[in-house]
């Protein structure tokens, strides 16, 4: 066979090679598993690489979990009799053994748990960090709680070791408290003490009583900082 002039076997060859390199890019732009490398500084769209969703957690300021509805930040308790809120000096009150008014400040009503004994067996079994286990027979825990009348009309509250008042706020006439006042801005319950386990405060003798309020504002298995205020009652 006889050869071809130098110039058409030139053409030819580069006819070749063309046809060579766009196969292989053709075969490259097919081939979906290999990854196209991004240049230092540039993104991986801007070689075709579709970006991973992110995998960061939900923003915590955003929509609440089921028990975020309970948290309601700083809250306070005062004792009330003759009008005025009585002093109180390293978590304790002077008071006459007369009737007299737990009063409760907080953010937003949400449910409290008190207990009232005449003894500090509570104060010192009750602390932060303490769990509610299912065999737990203390004060505060599960089950515990008294079954009373909606907006207290007795004006009492049980001294007992075990028993505990759940002094909750739903409507403006479903609430165990004995006034709630929610036009300042703020919380503020009331509730009435006229009576000390079936006995009128003035016929009592205990000397002192030890209230426990608990206000759960984040886990419900256990006691955190914060949800718990102890204060001691003085009967002068």
């Amino acid at each position: 066979m006889p050869s071809l002039p130098l110039p058409t076997a030139r053409r030819s060859a580069w006819f070749a090679g063309a046809a060579l390199a766009a196969l292989a890019l053709l075969a490259v732009a097919c081939d979906r598993s290999t990854p196209l490398t991004a240049l230092p500084g540039q993104s991986p769209a801007a070689v075709g690489e579709t970006e991973p969703a992110s995998t960061a957690p939900p923003d915590p300021t955003g929509a609440p979990s089921a028990n975020a509805g309970s948290a309601v930040g700083n809250w306070a308790v005062e004792i009330v009799q003759g009008g005025a809120a009585l002093p109180e000096v390293n978590a304790a009150v002077g008071l006459a053994r007369a009737p007299f008014t737990l009063r409760v400040h907080m953010p937003a009503p949400a449910p409290l748990k008190l207990n009232v004994f005449n003894t500090d067996q509570n104060f010192q079994a009750l602390q932060p960090g303490f769990r509610f286990t299912d065999d737990c027979l203390l004060a505060l825990c599960t089950g515990m709680d008294v079954a009373e009348e909606r907006l207290n009309p007795g004006a009492e509250v049980f001294v007992d070791v075990e028993l505990t008042h759940y002094l909750y706020y739903q409507a403006h006439d479903d609430h165990r408290w004995s006034r709630v006042d929610l036009a300042g801005g703020d919380a503020v319950l009331e509730r009435d003490v006229a009576v000390l386990s079936g006995i009128p405060v003035e016929q009592t003798t205990d000397p002192a009583l030890y209230l426990l309020f608990y206000l759960d504002q984040g886990s419900p298995q256990q006691i955190d900082p914060g949800e718990l205020k102890k204060l001691v009652l003085l009967f002068e």
